[in-house]
């Protein structure tokens, strides 16, 4: 059984009663016509621009291995990385300017973070104790 003490049942029966209005004086909805989206775009536009990371994230799966064994994981993954960051704090703006513009600043971000997941098997490959390498 729950007990509750003089000082909290005074605070309990006011939460009570907020949770009560609450539920009495519910939020109007918005109708659709009230919403407002920032980009007009058809949802095979969308749907193109979604897909474009993967992409450019399926070219560099092998050659990211490659590039990491060759000259080091580090080394790939922080030369990948940096051009990953400029394109995507300037993301936004390719999207206000030219939504095509963005779909290829997101295949160049892809580009980028595909050589990630290689690029850290490999990483894991050197620095893995031996008892725990697979």
């Amino acid at each position: 059984s729950f007990v509750v003490s003089d000082s909290n049942q005074a605070s309990t029966k006011s939460n009570i009663s907020v949770l009560q209005t609450a539920t009495i004086d519910k939020c109007p909805a918005l109708s659709v016509t009230e919403k407002k989206f920032e980009f007009s775009w058809s949802k095979e536009l969308e749907g193109l621009i979604l897909g474009a990371f993967f992409w450019g994230y399926l070219v560099f799966q092998i050659p990211g291995g490659r590039l990491s064994e060759r000259f080091g994981a580090k080394r790939v993954i922080a030369i990948a990385m940096f051009p990953v960051a400029i394109l995507s704090i300037i993301s936004p703006f390719a999207a206000r300017i030219n939504p095509y513009l963005f779909l290829g600043v997101r295949v160049l971000v892809g580009l980028g973070e595909g050589v990630v997941y290689p690029a850290a098997q490999a990483l894991w490959s050197k620095w893995a104790p031996p008892n725990e390498r697979s």
